[in-house]
């Protein structure tokens, strides 16, 4: 069984991207990729945990 990559947001980053370059070349489709890069994104490092701050020990 394969792990699943790793979420280090680099979905998300590729996404903004992908939305901004397809805005300046009025690329319809592209805006939609970047949308579910995006969104996938942000599902899987929610899924992950990465994004989740730790919740600080208690010291008693």
């Amino acid at each position: 069984m394969r792990s699943p990559p790793p979420a280090d947001g680099s979905g998300l980053i590729h996404g903004v991207l992908g939305i901004v370059s397809s805005l300046a070349q009025g690329n319809l489709v592209g805006i939609v990729l970047g949308v579910v890069f995006i969104v996938g994104g942000a599902f899987l490092l929610k899924r992950s945990g990465a994004a989740a701050t730790p919740r600080p020990r208690s010291t008693h």
